[in-house]
């Protein structure tokens, strides 16, 4: 008989329903693990938009509201109702 793995040598198990404590460390087990990814997702977003506002900095880059001031003061500029600072 050609060699094969352990695995295959074995008589499959028939299922048997776990008990209670088996049961409870497996909700622990998932619990645990759901707050983990929770917590490195968390992380994760932090990071990037630490890193986005440090880029903002760095090149003077508008973000969306300040885009739309920008904006209205170049109207008002246009219509006279406030002067450039400078020109």
């Amino acid at each position: 008989m050609p060699w094969a793995p352990d695995w295959t040598a074995r008589s499959p198990r028939i299922f048997t329903p776990l008990n209670p404590e088996d049961r409870r460390m497996e909700q622990v087990t998932n619990a645990l693990t759901t707050a983990l990814a929770a917590i490195f997702l968390s992380a994760m977003i932090i990071e990037v938009r630490r890193r986005q506002k440090q880029l903002q900095e760095l090149y003077n880059v508008l973000d969306e509201q300040d885009r739309l001031i920008v904006m209205e003061l170049d109207r008002m500029v246009e219509l006279g109702e406030i002067k450039p600072y400078a020109d």
